[in-house]
């Protein structure tokens, strides 16, 4: 069985392997704000095939990860903060609403390589955006609007409106309906003097009608 200290370290070395192979769903809180936080990482049972698979044909399965934010020190580095061999640090981008501060949603991620992994919660309806200008990095993930009166799409145009406002419309963005479909993992990776994001998409395929499963649709270096 793989360890998760071997993951991390193949997710590394080779990130767009691993992320064909290895099916990574991230959960994180709301009530945080951008920052560092210590996350855990462990191997679960879930059923994970590759895209257009029949779901009994064992050689397309993969490894399912599930990342989430540890309870050790409450998800907090610091001084005195011993990881356990199932976590690691890395810069959090929490999901917000659209009408939260700058402050709480906008992450300036350090570009000193003081980090090495930032993330976000997965997407499942919501849009993420980075920008790098100028030696910084920023990176935002908002929840769609949650007035019933909106139109899918003017939710859509909202939080990509809110994201560019932030990041002085130079966000690169993930969208719901356009960069992924059903779910998508977001991870970046600090190499070469740079931030280095990534997109694994997940799309759920209902199998037999009775028996679902997740699959590996894409992975694509962003």
């Amino acid at each position: 069985m793989v360890t998760t200290a071997e993951a991390l370290q193949s997710l590394r070395d080779d990130p767009e392997s691993f992320l064909k192979t290895n099916c990574i769903i991230i959960a994180g809180g709301a009530t945080r704000n951008p920052g560092p936080t210590i996350f855990r990482m462990f191997e679960g049972d879930t059923d994970v095939r590759s895209a257009g698979s029949v779901r009994f044909w064992k050689k397309k399965a993969r490894t399912f990860w599930s990342v989430r934010i540890s309870n050790n020190n409450g998800g907090d580095p610091g001084p005195g903060v011993v990881l356990a061999d199932d976590e690691f640090e890395a810069y959090y981008i929490p999901m917000k609403q659209v009408g939260d501060t700058v402050m709480h949603t906008f992450g300036q991620v350090p570009t000193d390589g003081s980090q090495t992994i930032v993330l976000t919660s997965q997407l499942t309806g919501c849009t993420f955006g980075y920008s790098a200008v100028n030696g910084h990095f920023f990176a935002a993930h908002l929840q769609p609007p949650r007035d019933a009166g909106m139109t899918q799409a003017v939710k859509q145009r909202t939080m990509a409106d809110r994201i560019q406002a932030g990041m002085g419309g130079t966000g690169k963005l993930i969208r719901k309906g356009e960069e992924y479909q059903d779910i998508a993992t977001v991870l970046g990776l600090y190499r070469n003097n740079q931030w280095d994001m990534f997109m694994q998409r997940i799309d759920w395929n209902p199998g037999d009608g009775t028996n679902g499963f997740k699959e590996i649709a894409g992975v694509m270096k962003l």
